[in-house]
């Protein structure tokens, strides 16, 4: 083509008012296929010639040579006009095929954000202070404790998956209850019982035998803590004070034959056997802080799980003994994490901006229970486990 074609071309061009089309990017640097027409020129002026240059004299080409040029004027005009449509239509295009596809990765993000992290479902909504579930009658009930009265907490049993209204475990009971732990089978229980402000006794019950187990506080301030029932309900263990540091110890359901399974300094508590019964977890500030630490049933081999300057408090052990879920507020406010025992590898269970605790594993290990704290407000909450 030319030099005076392509002045034709120009010329057409700004005649029509063309716009030219072109992809833009958008705040995150991607090419959104949107058309960005340039600043549209005003129509042109009309091809005309000053009437001096109208009234100069002309070459006089041959006839068959002005037809052959205005021929190949025309020609180039129909191409012109050709490529510019043509062009105009393969950015349309472009541009719908780009939409749809960002349509079509958006849908797919939402799609597998909702599969891969459920939102928890709600099993409580009274907003009261609630403490330490646990699953019994093989998953199917809950047992929590909760801030029923004025200055009284409760052992509340909730049937979760009948949207039941929760039930007093000892509705005649006027003293505060706290820290439930159950049998597998479901015959005994362990709970601690307030008997003043400063004191507190461990009861343990034999449901089949109608009979309770007393281990009675210790003169002055003081209490046992956190019971945890073996899972063949060979014994129970609980952490307590006696002289200074905190230790774990373990005695019979008949609440006889103490022993002391940890000697170290700090506060040793929260005490979970493992599903076999040959494990114990629990969490120790020997060194510092708190951390989770596992050792045999007997207090022996000790074995650190993990180590941050943050506080990592209350561990369960998972039903099939390989993880153990446990509170930490080593991302700023408090949730819930996994560890995997053998490659140490964490997890961050829960992730919101208030407080999630007290993780309690279903016997199935398909879902967590927790205390969930929600605009200043303490529910129970059931997660999936993935």
């Amino acid at each position: 083509m030319n030099s005076s074609e392509s002045r034709v071309e120009r010329q057409e061009s700004r005649a029509r008012g063309d716009t030219i089309p072109s992809f833009s990017r958008d705040a995150k640097g991607f090419r959104s296929g949107a058309l960005a027409p340039t600043k549209k020129r005003s129509a042109a002026p009309s091809l005309r010639v000053s009437a001096k240059r109208r009234n100069a004299p002309r070459s006089q080409a041959p006839a068959w040579e002005r037809k052959s040029s205005k021929l190949r004027f025309a020609i180039a005009l129909t191409i012109v006009r050709w490529s510019h449509r043509r062009s105009y239509e393969n950015q349309l295009a472009l541009r719908v095929t780009s939409r749809l596809t960002v349509v079509a990765f958006s849908m797919l993000v939402v799609f597998v954000t909702t599969t891969s992290a459920a939102e928890p479902r709600p099993l409580t909504t009274d907003s009261r202070l609630k403490h330490d579930p646990v699953f019994i009658n093989d998953g199917k009930d809950i047992v929590y404790v909760c801030l029923t009265r004025a200055e009284q907490y409760q052992m509340l049993k909730l049937e979760w998956d009948a949207d039941k209204v929760p039930t007093p475990l000892h509705p005649d009971e006027t003293r505060s209850e706290l820290e439930p732990a159950f049998s597998p089978d479901g015959r005994y229980y362990a709970h601690l019982q307030s008997r003043s402000p400063a004191s507190v006794a461990m009861l343990i019950h034999d449901t089949k035998e109608k009979t309770v187990a007393e281990i009675p506080p210790a003169p002055g301030f003081s209490g046992m803590r956190h019971p945890a029932i073996a899972p063949d309900s060979s014994r129970v263990v609980y952490a307590f004070s006696e002289t200074g540091a905190q230790q774990i110890f373990a005695v019979t359901t008949k609440a006889t034959d103490r022993v002391q399974l940890t000697d170290s300094r700090g506060i040793n508590n929260w005490p979970s056997f493992s599903a076999d019964g040959k494990w114990i977890t629990f969490g120790s500030s020997r060194d510092g802080n708190f951390e989770i630490y596992v050792m045999q049933w007997d207090g022996t081999d000790v074995r650190r799980l993990t180590e941050n300057p943050a506080q990592d408090i209350r561990p369960r052990f998972s039903p099939d003994g390989r993880r153990i879920a446990f509170t930490s507020n080593r991302d700023g406010n408090y949730e819930i994490y996994l560890v995997d025992i053998a490659s140490g590898e964490l997890t961050r269970f829960t992730d919101h901006p208030e407080r999630d605790d007290y993780a309690a594993w279903h016997p199935s290990g398909k879902w967590i229970v927790t205390v969930s704290e929600r605009s200043g407000r303490h529910d129970l909450y059931l997660h999936a486990v993935e």
